[in-house]
């Protein structure tokens, strides 16, 4: 009653707000296709996107929306493209799944967060952030790709003369030998905070004009153990990998494969890996010690550390519900009513 009570007024707040427009197959929400939610939207309002596999390519998104799915793992598309009037828009819980072109693309908008998303790609880069972008948010993401053995595209090219941030987001490559880098281009300041990556040959290729920032980060199962090209002023304090130690201070070189369940000869599989640090691993409890986890213990190196883990099925940060019931359906003023919600209700940190 307790967390219904609190979706209710969620609800209530937002819609007094801007429009929520929802979005399922079954006919259950006010639209069938999230085409037609954002037809129908103005600039502020929220797209509510309920389970399903929608197949859909939006390719010029030009006003703020938040766009708010049940978690990767219930709900995917194919591409969205957000041009300068998507500046200040949210994407959460989605999977997007793309095999010629970049699932998410960024151009000449500024301020955009992707939260709690999957980009998976097996002929490009699983997200573009493109020239005359602002600043670029994107949390608790997967990115990822199975690429031809023997190909040179990156997993992420950032062009932006905006700043990116990235925060608890797994960068994977299925095909270590391959000759790709987890992020490329020409930019000005990246940052990566307990990011994990696998798989890659050269970590890097950043032409930046200034300096990046690596804390807290991971690097295990490589091709061949590089970091690549990286401002030479960039900031690096607290990161582990396997095979290499990372440049700068309190740098781990890590014996062995530090997670509770990971295959270096299967590489990352959504869903059969466990990329949480063992107990046994210098990784564990190794991150700066001003970066504290959920439980106040020194953040461990990785996706699974600091205040905002990682969430694995990418469930959204607020209760989120399919349908809510009353029981009783009908009821007169002064009589007590069950609010009972249909989906599924997200963490609250």
């Amino acid at each position: 009653m307790q967390i219904a009570a609190i979706l209710l007024t969620l609800l209530l707040t937002l819609a007094a707000q801007a429009n929520i427009l929802f979005v399922t197959p079954n006919g259950s929400g006010d639209y069938f296709t999230i085409f037609n939610a954002y037809n129908a939207s103005v600039a502020g309002d929220t797209i509510l996107i309920g389970p399903g596999n929608y197949g859909e390519t939006i390719t010029s998104i030009n006003r703020r929306l938040h766009i708010i799915a049940a978690g990767f793992d219930v709900t995917s598309t194919t591409r969205f493209t957000f041009n300068s009037g998507g500046s200040r828009s949210t994407v959460e819980g989605m999977r997007f799944d793309q095999g010629t072109n970049d699932p998410l693309t960024f151009s000449s908008s500024d301020s955009v967060t992707v939260r709690r998303c999957m980009m998976t790609n097996s002929n490009i880069w699983v997200l573009l952030i493109g020239p005359a972008n602002g600043r670029m948010y994107v949390d608790d993401c997967i990115l990822t790709r199975n690429y031809p053995t023997g190909s040179g595209l990156d997993l992420v090219s950032v062009t932006s003369g905006g700043r990116s941030y990235f925060r608890n987001c797994l960068f994977a490559n299925y095909l270590p030998a391959a000759n790709q880098n987890a992020v490329d281009g020409t930019t000005t300041r990246t940052e990566f905070h307990n990011c994990t990556f696998l798989g890659f040959n050269d970590a890097f290729n950043m032409n930046t004009t200034e300096p990046s920032v690596f804390i807290n980060n991971l690097f295990a199962d490589w091709g061949t153990a590089s970091w690549g090209n990286v401002h030479p002023g960039s900031v690096w304090d607290y990161n582990g990998a396997t095979v290499i130690t990372p440049p700068g201070t309190h740098a781990l070189l890590l014996p062995g494969n530090p997670f509770v369940n990971y295959s270096e000869a299967a590489n990352f599989i959504y869903g059969t890996s466990d990329l949480r640090i063992a107990p046994a691993s210098p990784a564990f409890d190794g991150g700066h010690p001003d970066i504290l986890d959920l439980d106040s213990s020194v953040s461990d190196l990785g996706i699974y550390g600091g205040p905002t883990p990682m969430v694995d099925t990418g469930a959204p940060a607020y209760p989120f519900a399919i349908t809510v019931a009353t029981t009783p359906a009908t009821a007169l003023v002064g009589t007590n009513v069950d609010l009972n919600s249909v989906g599924r209700i997200g963490p609250q940190y």
